[in-house]
């Protein structure tokens, strides 16, 4: 890889990981402070916290076009400005209607950051250590919800809430500067190769299976799990527990073991994408991956003794840390021909996957015995899943880059 090429995605998954860190405090900060800002309810925060994604699901195919016209810098000047305004924004809003409408900008330009970056790794197809980069890119962007979540939470606590904002926002201005006097490697269309422009219903085959799997594993991870982890560790062991001799909410509990996460994503992602590589682009850990991963999630419904069942909530956030990379650099394989019309259907239905899950999550949960089941199938989908992928990656696949 040139060192323009890579300067150019360190670039891009920098100036996404810190644009995160304005959406990720909110998560840990708007449950807590909502009267403080000009909230009344906290289904307003729930509401508020799902309305970016919300917002994407139909912009995806449209700004992936746009893309088409559009250079990648360009597009992350836009998202990072955008952010940027949003954030700032945070600490002026005193209205439902305004959070809302700051919601759906910072969805706007999620969809410009995360876009943007799949299509430069796209990019990358060409090269043997594809995979590597692929799961580069994933671990610094998932540092940026990482210190958002854990950095936010301390500065909100010290200097409460309208000073973080500020601060995150200053920080997305300077990168907006930054990014400005950075040169980055300019995306070139293949030479004789015309853009395939196709419809979300007319992407079939491998290609259209690929759109399935990532919006399972979205549904799956981001939508059920996330949505359903406190209230799962709190049917087993109560609304508190006792640690070094001081009663800890679990909600706290629940919200450090989920961060956790985002610190393993750099050698996770990284290893995850280099097993692809030795494997010239196929996932042969597929199988292993998705077995030990349902097994897990199985075992969470059982109460154990808490070391055990932190542990294979760990493990199981592991594995679909894993299967979302290899997915992902699946996703950034395609042809350049192609590149635009899948990136903007696959991101458009991972989105409606991490979507509709909390509220699968909570309709299942209002049914005696819905914990039990809705787990027990999760299980079962990842392992169909698994099977699936692994006879599609045996197979040929027209679209899909050699």
């Amino acid at each position: 890889m040139k060192k323009k090429d890579k300067s150019s995605l360190l670039t891009f998954s920098a100036a996404t990981a810190i644009c995160l860190m304005g959406d990720s405090f909110l998560y840990i900060a708007l449950p807590l402070y909502y009267k403080e800002v000009g909230l009344s309810a906290l289904w307003q925060v729930g509401l508020l916290l799902a309305l970016n994604r919300l917002i994407r699901i139909p912009l995806n195919p449209y700004i992936s076009k746009l893309y088409h016209r559009l250079p990648v810098k360009t597009g992350m000047l836009v998202a990072i400005g955008l952010a940027a305004l949003v954030t700032l924004g945070y600490s002026f809003a005193g209205t439902f209607l305004v959070w809302c409408l700051l919601r759906m900008i910072w969805g706007v330009s999620w969809s410009f950051l995360r876009i943007g970056g799949l299509l430069a790794l796209v990019d990358l197809s060409e090269f043997s250590n594809h995979g590597q980069w692929v799961g580069l890119y994933n671990g610094i962007v998932r540092l940026g919800s990482f210190f958002g979540m854990a950095g936010g939470g301390v500065l909100v606590w010290l200097i409460g809430f309208h000073l973080t904002s500020l601060i995150f926002g200053g920080v997305m201005v300077l990168a907006f500067f930054v990014m400005i006097f950075t040169k980055v490697s300019a995306r070139t269309q293949e030479a004789g190769v015309k853009p395939i422009l196709m419809s979300p219903t007319k992407l079939q085959g491998d290609l259209g299976f690929y759109v399935i799997a990532g919006f399972t594993i979205a549904l799956l991870s981001q939508g059920i799990f996330t949505a359903s982890f406190s209230y799962l560790m709190a049917y087993h062991y109560g609304g508190e527990l006792m640690l070094f001799d001081t009663l800890v909410e679990i909600a706290a509990i629940a919200g450090t073991i989920q961060a956790i996460r985002w610190l393993w994503e750099p050698f996770v992602a990284v290893a995850a994408g280099r097993s692809m590589d030795r494997s010239a682009g196929s996932a042969p850990s597929i199988l292993p991956t998705v077995f030990v991963t349902a097994l897990t999630g199985v075992m969470l419904l059982v109460s154990a003794p808490i070391i055990i069942w932190v542990l294979c909530a760990l493990v199981y956030m592991l594995g679909f840390s894993w299967l979302t990379t290899i997915m992902d650099v699946r996703a950034a394989s395609v042809k350049k021909s192609v590149a635009h019309s899948f990136i903007g259907v696959y991101t458009m239905w991972s989105d409606v996957g991490a979507a509709i899950g909390p509220i699968i999550v909570f309709l299942a949960f209002s049914i005696d015995g819905g914990i039990y089941g809705i787990f027990i199938l999760k299980a079962l989908i990842l392992l169909w899943l698994g099977f699936k992928w692994h006879s599609h990656e045996k197979r040929d696949r027209a679209l899909i880059a050699s």
